[in-house]
């Protein structure tokens, strides 16, 4: 099973808000994903020609540490939608996000949203 790698919106935000970690994965200029050799530190990011990818599962963890969770559930088993929750007692907010059709796509959408909070 393939980790689902975060969207480029979303990479693009993380980095802004202070992401950068051991990745494998990055965006090219185009948008397009491409393989890292190295580590993060590598020439193709310090040159401002891409920027990181993590999985959602990576940058889950570092908004953990941000003190930011994002929770994923089904809502009803029988209708294959997950709903979405930001909580944050640093940030004192809890947010429900939305319903949406694949666990990876309401992940997303969370993470997104988390990021917006730093």
């Amino acid at each position: 099973m393939k980790e689902q790698i975060i969207s480029f919106k979303t990479a693009e935000l993380a980095r802004e808000k202070g992401f950068f970690g051991w990745c494998n994965t990055g965006y090219g200029l185009k948008k397009k994903t491409i393989a890292l050799i190295g580590s993060p530190n590598c020439e193709f990011i310090k040159k401002g020609r891409g920027i990181l990818a993590p999985t959602q599962a990576l940058l889950q963890k570092w908004l953990r540490r941000k003190k930011i969770d994002v929770f994923v559930a089904p809502v009803i088993p029988e209708c294959k939608e997950y709903g979405v929750t930001i909580y944050s007692l640093w940030y004192n907010k809890e947010e429900n996000i939305g319903f949406y059709k694949s666990y990876e796509e309401a992940l997303e959408k969370g993470l997104y949203k988390a990021l917006k909070l730093i």
